[in-house]
């Protein structure tokens, strides 16, 4: 056993908690000193604590308190020309490089090897196309 005063004080600390909090259960069979009738005290607070729901309001009022509190016209407004220019960017681009793009296909499609992407791009249509089929199958199958 520990000879020092911290751990004799601390032990007689926990003492009292633990008389108070007995105490507030039942009724104690002997008289408590001060300090146990404190945690007595706080027990029975802790166990008398209310239990309320949030308010009717609540989702409503932190909505409003996390909305935006001026809309942003910038993106409205700057929206619609970057996405024609975009489009412009785009168009040009594919104009421009349309050529080498189709001798590449061209030369694919035409060597040896070119049956294969015909095929794989039959499995890939045919795919497309046998997935609605197939979902309207099963909702008249079900």
């Amino acid at each position: 056993m520990s000879t020092d005063p911290r751990t004799r004080a601390d032990d007689a600390h926990w003492q009292a908690q633990e008389r108070g909090r007995l105490a507030a259960m039942a009724p104690p069979a002997a008289p408590l000193d001060a300090d146990s009738r404190d945690y007595l005290q706080i027990a029975q607070a802790l166990r008398t604590l209310p239990r309320s729901a949030p308010p009717a309001d609540f989702a409503a009022t932190v909505a409003r308190q996390i909305a935006p509190r001026a809309p942003v016209a910038l993106d409205r407004w700057l929206l619609p020309p970057l996405l024609a220019a975009l489009a412009v960017t785009i168009t040009v681009a594919a104009a421009g490089h349309a050529r080498p793009w189709w001798q590449a296909l061209e030369n694919a499609v035409t060597r040896d090897g070119g049956h294969w992407l015909l095929a794989s791009a039959l499995c890939a249509l045919t795919t497309w196309a046998i997935r609605p089929l197939l979902r309207y199958a099963l909702r008249q199958a079900g």
